[in-house]
Order: C-alpha cells, then sequence, then structure tokens
C-alpha cells in the first residue's frame, strides 16, 4: 500500500528543510570519499524512513468509541471507573494534550521540582524539590493546600503518598527514606528517619527511587546508589535491606529505580548501572547468597554498543496486569519485555524517536491496559508511543532542550512524568521549580501537528547517528594511539 500523497509531501519538506539546516553535512563531498559518501547517504534515507514509519505509517489501530461509552455508562452497562479509564485510552484525546495551567513550588527557591505524586483518587499532586520541601496542591484549583519540610539535608529525588494521603514516604540524595504524618490541616505530626542507603566504597548514596506494594499497604521498596534495596516497614518504623548488587569488581552496582508488580506484590524489577532489567521475587532473597533474582533482560547488543559505551538502564516499570516490564536505556533506547520469557530473550517491541543520554530518565505505561508508553526527552518534549504498534501517537512540546546544570550529572534525573490515576491528565515538572498539567484542549492543527512530530523524531534520530559515529570515532583513535 503506497504513502498517501500528502505524507509523502511532508517527508520532502521536511527532508529539504533539514538539509537546508546543516544535516546534509553528514555526506558532504569535500570531507567524504565517493564510498562514504554513499554510505552517508544511505543512513541519512534510513532516518528518514525510520521516522516516516514512527510517525506516519505505526499508527494506533484502536480507537474507543467514547459517545457509544457514554450511552452504556446512562443505561448501566458499563462502570463509572471503566469509562474514566477508556478515555485515557483515546488515541484522538492523547493528540489533543495541551497546557492547562501550572504552578510554582517555592517561588522563594527556584530550584527544580524531582518528582510529582498523584494521591489513589487523583484530587492531590504532591511535588518534591531540591529546596528539601514537599507542597501538596489542589491541581483543579492550581492552588497549595500545606507545604512542610521533609527533614532530608540534601537534593530530594521521590515523594510518594501513602493510602489515606496523610502520610508521604520521602527519598533524597542523603540516602534517608523518610515518612511524614500530617493532620488534615497540614501540621507535621511525625517526621521521622526510617531508612538509610550507605556505602561505604562510595561517597554516593543515594536513595533513587521507591515503590508502593499492592498487596501490602505497609511495606515500601526503595532503591539506592548503595546498590541495595530495602524493604521498608511503615507499622515498625524500620527497614531491613532485600538485596545488595554488586559488580564484577565487588563494589555496589547503583540502582536507579524500583518497581513493585501490581498483581503480584513478591515480584519487583530493578534497574541500575548496567544494561540489564532484572526480576526479583522477595520471598527467596537472602543478602549472602542473591538467590532470589528470577530473571534479566537486556536489549540486543549486535553492534557491542553496551560494552564500548558503557550503557545503562535508567527505569524500569510493570504493566498493570505485570505480563510486561517496560525499561528505559541511556543510549535512548525503551524496550519492552514479556516478564515470563526465559532469560536472553529479545525485547517484544522496541521505541525510538527520543533522545535520552544526559539524564535518568524515567518511562511509564499509560491508559487503560497499558496500551501506551510514556517519556520524556532530552530534547524537552514529552514523547507518546502506541505499546503494540510502536508508533509515536503525541509529541507535546513542553520544554526547552534539557541541559544540566553546575551541580547536575549524569545521575541526576530526567523530565518528570505523573500520569493521573484515570483522568487523561499528565502533571510533569523539568528545569525548574514549575509544575505544569496537561489535559485535551481544543482539537489541534492536524497537519501542523504531525508535521512538529516528523521534525522532532527525524531530528532527534538525525542527532543520535551523528553523535554515535563522532564517539565510534573516536574510540577508534584512542585504540590506535
Amino acid at each position: 500500500m503506497g504513502d498517501a500523497p500528502e505524507d509523502t509531501e511532508l517527508e520532502n519538506k521536511v527532508n529539504g528543510d533539514m538539509e537546508e539546516e546543516g544535516y546534509s553535512d553528514m555526506n558532504d563531498e569535500s570531507s567524504c570519499s565517493s564510498n562514504e559518501e554513499e554510505s552517508a547517504n544511505e543512513l541519512v534515507t534510513n532516518i528518514l524512513k525510520q521516522a516516516s514509519s514512527l510517525v506516519l505509517e505505526k499508527k494506533s489501530k484502536f480507537e474507543p468509541n467514547l459517545l457509544q461509552d457514554m450511552s452504556c455508562l446512562q443505561l448501566g452497562q458499563m462502570g463509572a471507573h471503566s469509562y474514566t479509564r477508556r478515555r485515557c485510552d483515546s488515541a484522538g484525546l492523547l493528540r489533543r494534550l495541551g497546557h492547562l495551567s501550572q504552578f510554582e513550588h517555592n517561588h522563594r527557591t527556584r530550584l527544580r521540582v524531582n518528582s510529582l505524586n498523584f494521591n489513589s483518587t487523583g484530587s492531590k499532586l504532591a511535588s518534591a524539590s531540591y529546596d528539601e520541601k514537599i507542597v501538596v496542591w489542589d491541581w483543579e484549583k492550581g492552588c497549595e493546600v500545606f507545604q512542610f519540610e521533609s527533614g532530608h539535608s540534601s537534593d530530594m529525588y521521590q515523594a510518594k503518598f501513602l493510602p489515606g494521603d496523610l502520610r508521604i514516604i520521602s527519598c533524597a540524595r542523603d540516602g534517608q527514606v523518610r515518612l511524614v504524618e500530617v493532620s488534615v490541616t497540614g501540621e507535621v505530626m511525625v517526621n521521622k528517619n526510617i531508612g538509610n542507603h550507605e556505602d561505604s566504597d562510595s561517597d554516593d548514596s543515594a536513595a533513587h527511587r521507591m515503590s508502593l506494594v499492592s498487596d501490602c499497604p505497609s511495606l515500601v521498596l526503595s532503591a539506592g546508589s548503595d546498590g541495595q534495596v530495602l524493604g521498608v516497614d511503615i507499622r515498625e518504623m524500620k527497614s531491613e535491606s532485600l538485596l545488595q548488587l554488586k559488580n564484577g569488581y565487588g563494589y555496589a552496582l547503583p540502582l536507579y529505580s524500583v518497581h513493585s508488580n501490581p498483581v503480584n506484590g513478591n515480584c519487583f524489577c530493578t534497574s541500575g548501572q548496567d544494561p540489564f532489567i532484572r526480576i526479583y521475587d522477595r520471598r527467596f532473597l537472602s543478602r549472602e547468597k542473591q538467590n532470589g533474582e528470577l530473571v534479566k533482560f537486556t536489549p540486543d547488543d549486535k553492534d557491542g554498543f553496551y560494552e564500548i559505551f558503557q550503557a545503562f538502564s535508567t527505569s524500569a516499570v510493570f504493566s498493570d496486569d505485570g505480563q510486561a516490564v517496560i525499561g528505559s536505556f541511556n543510549n535512548e533506547t525503551i524496550c519492552l519485555f514479556d516478564s515470563s520469557d526465559p532469560e536472553g530473550s529479545p525485547p517484544s517491541h522496541r521505541y525510538q524517536g527520543h533522545r535520552s543520554d544526559k539524564f535518568l530518565m524515567g518511562v511509564h505505561f499509560y491508559g487503560q491496559n497499558s496500551k501506551y508508553i510514556i517519556s520524556g526527552s532530552d530534547c524537552g518534549n514529552i514523547f507518546i508511543w502506541d505499546r503494540e504498534t510502536e508508533g509515536v501517537v503525541q509529541v507535546i512540546p513542553g520544554y526547552e532542550p534539557l541541559m544540566r546544570s553546575d551541580f547536575e550529572d549524569q545521575l541526576s534525573h530526567g523530565l518528570v512524568i505523573e500520569p493521573h490515576p484515570s483522568l487523561p491528565v499528565l502533571a510533569t515538572s523539568a528545569h525548574d521549580n514549575v509544575v505544569k498539567m496537561w489535559m485535551p484542549v481544543a482539537e489541534a492543527n492536524e497537519d501542523e501537528q504531525k508535521e512538529f512530530m516528523f521534525r522532532t523524531v527525524h531530528g532527534n534520530m538525525t542527532d543520535r547517528l551523528t553523535r554515535n559515529m563522532a564517539d565510534r570515532l573516536t574510540d577508534t583513535s584512542c585504540q590506535i594511539m
């Protein structure tokens, strides 16, 4: 089946504009032999085809009929919760996501917000910042409910509501996992350190991420730079080390995320400073034997990229049914694995078009039955892919390109995205103290939106190719020397 005329016209237009903007330097005749020029031309053509496939061809195959759903809701043939969740599955609504509102976390310091979390009903939003404060918002009204000092002594990485909404657990670069209990007016009743990540071999003992265990509300898992996963007991106000990963030299292997299986609280997955997503069963864990690992996955490595450039996994989460796990890697790759596959199995899907080599970029499932994949990008945009087709459904122009500040490094977390638990609403933060809210607004111009998506994906893929070629040349030169 041939390309639609408007799609072919768009490809030609964007390709011409890219050449005018300097992307043709890759095959400059003055710097390439005829063979090298031919090879470069082939690479440029392949990128154009890949970008076209992601944006114009691999479209979402399912679109819920919202009018029919509303009729079923009114007739009692569909529950309110199912109707609400199905709205998140509408690719049409996703393509209409636009900037709704924004508010500032502590306008006096203007330090970046590094964590966002909705409560279970989605009525409140908690933000945590490098200023070591936690602010709870009524996001629909755009007003602050209350704020308080977290008790941390360094940059905050995450804060989460616990069931009941009057307890918030947090973690930070100082390695602490802290529990705060507040009254309905926001008065702090308890503020206690209940877990510590410590690495005797390094100055970095950051506690990066936490996960609530669905079938055990009093248990929280935390992962840190000391290679440990802690089991934090809220009732006992204490923690224990479930495992500690070490590399081949016997040093702690930093962990950057942990996520509990939503349908089986015994299992959890981790990402860290090697190219593996690991799944564990905590019933079989012992810190000495490290015998609770069920399976580990890594993307195909046909070109030796992971060994040469030391790529690693930055985030991993389970799908709603626990049957799949999605992983983000710092070589601009997002891969989906079947959690029941044997070790060594290749990813079942791969998602491309974004950029993620400067920060620890997170990744999420989105929609009913985890139909979509959502992630931030170093280019400042928010990407949404269809899980099955791998096509780019939406690219939201959220921020300027992300750049590391003087005190940040590659182990700082990137663009923060928090999907609403039931509505087609997103909360995001990036460079500063501003929290942005996104929801479906007036319908966008389809042609302009398609051109923006195509330009963004094409530009990101071209930049990646250019950087990879430069890195390989540098590596080859070093080997010769």
